[in-house]
């Protein structure tokens, strides 16, 4: 993966199901990627970001959007009724599958069963905007 690798993704942002193609704009392994998305339904930018926190690390997860932008008063009442709540639910499940899998992965290190450093998930913030 690099910045200008193109990626299509099935996903229901919101009240939406569809398929969208995110274009990275940015990368620099490990520590961020940028990535943007330009649909009908929806415009977005995902900011991703890890940090060297303590003994573990710290992910930034933020996303900026605009839903349906060639209609933005139905946009913008979608985002404010449905979608920022559903983004952060999906957003906290991510989040939550993430401390999952780092947890397995620390334990593993721990017992001498596996290699791997001890991580933590500390700040998580979604900031969808209206445009």
């Amino acid at each position: 993966m690099e910045a200008g690798t193109i990626y299509r993704e099935r996903a229901k942002p919101g009240p939406f199901e569809s398929e969208s193609e995110w274009r990275i704009t940015q990368f620099d392994p490990p520590s961020r990627q940028v990535r943007v998305d330009r649909i009908p339904e929806m415009e977005a930018e995902l900011r991703i970001g890890l940090e060297p926190e303590g003994e573990g690390t710290r992910w930034h997860h933020e996303m900026d959007c605009c839903i349906v932008p060639k209609i933005r008063p139905l946009g913008w009442l979608l985002e404010k009724l449905v979608v920022r709540r559903k983004m952060q639910s999906d957003f906290r499940r991510i989040l939550g599958s993430g401390k999952e899998l780092i947890g397995r992965e620390s334990r593993a290190a721990a017992s001498g069963s596996g290699a791997g450093e001890q991580a933590h998930l500390v700040h998580f913030r979604t900031t969808p905007v209206a445009g």
